[in-house]
C-alpha cells in the first residue's frame, strides 16, 4: 500500500474512526442475520423432512433440498469470510494499525452483497416450499 503523508492517523481523523465503527458494527450485524439464516434453514431442512411432508411431490422435495444444501454451504463460506473481515477490522479500531487498505472496502462491498444473496436464496426457497405445498 502506498502511503498518503497528507492523511491523517485514524486518531486523528473522528469521521474515518466513525466510519470504521460503522463497518465493525455492520459487520456484527451482519453475524446476527447469518445466525438466522441458520436458524432458518434448520427450519426448512425440518420442513422438508420426510415426516413433515405431507403431499409433495419427490421431486419438488428433492429440489428444494438440494437448493437448502447448497445454501448452507453457501451460508457456511460467508461465515468464514465475515469472521477474517472483522479481525481484520479490529487492529484498526484499537489503533494498532492505523492505516486501512483499499482491500477492507472491496471485502466489505463483496460480504454485502453475498449476504443479501443469501437472504434472497432463502426467502426464494421457503416461497418455493410454499407453492409447492399449495400444487399439491
Amino acid at each position: 500500500m502506498i502511503k498518503n503523508p497528507d492523511m491523517k492517523k485514524i486518531n486523528e481523523d473522528p469521521e474515518l474512526e466513525f466510519e470504521l465503527q460503522e463497518v465493525y458494527l455492520t459487520g456484527r450485524q451482519w453475524q446476527s442475520d447469518l445466525a438466522f439464516l441458520e436458524e432458518e434453514s434448520n427450519f426448512l431442512a425440518e420442513q422438508l423432512s420426510e415426516s413433515h411432508q405431507p403431499a409433495i411431490a419427490q421431486t419438488s422435495q428433492h429440489n428444494l433440498a438440494t437448493r437448502l444444501a447448497n445454501a448452507r454451504e453457501i451460508h457456511s463460506g460467508i461465515r468464514i469470510k465475515l469472521g477474517d473481515f472483522i479481525r481484520q477490522l479490529e487492529p484498526l479500531l484499537l489503533e494498532t494499525d492505523p492505516d486501512p487498505e483499499l482491500k477492507l472496502l472491496e471485502d466489505f462491498i463483496a460480504l454485502q452483497t453475498a449476504i443479501q444473496d443469501a437472504l434472497t436464496v432463502l426467502k426464494g426457497i421457503k416461497y418455493a416450499l410454499v407453492e409447492a405445498r399449495r400444487a399439491a
